[in-house]
């Protein structure tokens, strides 16, 4: 998730109001293959989400391994 910071900046807007994200996220082989977000109306949330299912890597994942996880983000 670290590598993903700077992706992550552009989510959201100079000013905007705060927000805290929770990400979840289910990866396969080491990428993902599902992602949930909440606030589910939050534009900030719904960014970083496409984000996560674009980009997401976990290096020397088997193939066949298969994880899922939360993730809180708060922007202000």
């Amino acid at each position: 998730m670290r590598g993903l910071t700077e992706q992550f900046r552009a989510c959201h807007r100079p000013g905007a109001e705060p927000v805290q994200v929770m990400l979840t996220i289910e990866t396969r082989g080491g990428s993902a293959s599902c992602v949930d977000h909440s606030p589910r109306n939050s534009e900030t949330a719904r960014c970083l989400a496409k984000t996560v299912a674009r980009q997401l890597v976990i290096p020397n994942s088997p193939h066949d391994e298969r994880c899922s996880f939360s993730y809180p983000l708060r922007f202000q």
